[in-house]
């Protein structure tokens, strides 16, 4: 892959991110809420939220393709992805896979956490099974919007069964 970076997020970068999630949100999964669901969303995932999220030990990375802000990743402390997003005319090149390794290779060095979890949206389903995630539950649903609970489990050693071989 041509010049990807991934770092922790700084300000300006926070910035890009509550943007590039607001725009993200109203492209693929508002058809899916009605109006009062979209504006809890949009109230909820803020750039305070954000700055609150990494002060109660959440961490944002920002992926740079090219010298140009790609997307970002966060996760909780408990191992869940909050958000992974992606600039659309960046999809398709390995960065959002780039952002969920480098984010499950943090959980598994940092804590006792087992698995990493996710709520998918539908959009991203396919996504995050290609990287070892499994249905926990049935669909559920936050003010109508379906979503969808994932987990992958972590080894402590460095190994990822996700990234294991086969055998």
């Amino acid at each position: 892959m041509e010049k990807l970076h991934i770092a922790d997020c700084n300000e300006h970068d926070l910035v890009r991110a509550i943007a590039l999630l607001q725009q993200s949100a109203v492209r693929f999964f508002f058809h899916e809420m009605d109006e009062a669901a979209q504006a809890v969303f949009l109230r909820e995932n803020t750039l305070a939220n954000a700055r609150g999220n990494i002060a109660s030990g959440y961490r944002y990375l920002a992926a740079w393709h090219e010298a140009v802000f790609a997307g970002f990743i966060s996760i909780s402390p408990q191992a869940h992805i909050h958000q992974l997003f992606v600039v659309p005319e960046r999809q398709g090149r390995g960065i959002g896979s780039a952002l969920l390794e480098e984010a499950a290779a943090w959980v598994a060095g940092a804590g006792d956490a087992a698995q990493l979890t996710v709520f998918s949206a539908n959009n991203a389903i396919r996504f995050y099974a290609r990287h070892g995630f499994v249905a926990t539950s049935e669909t559920r649903y936050w003010h109508g919007a379906p979503y969808n609970p994932m987990a992958r489990p972590l080894w402590r050693n460095g190994h990822d069964p996700a990234r294991a071989p086969a055998g």
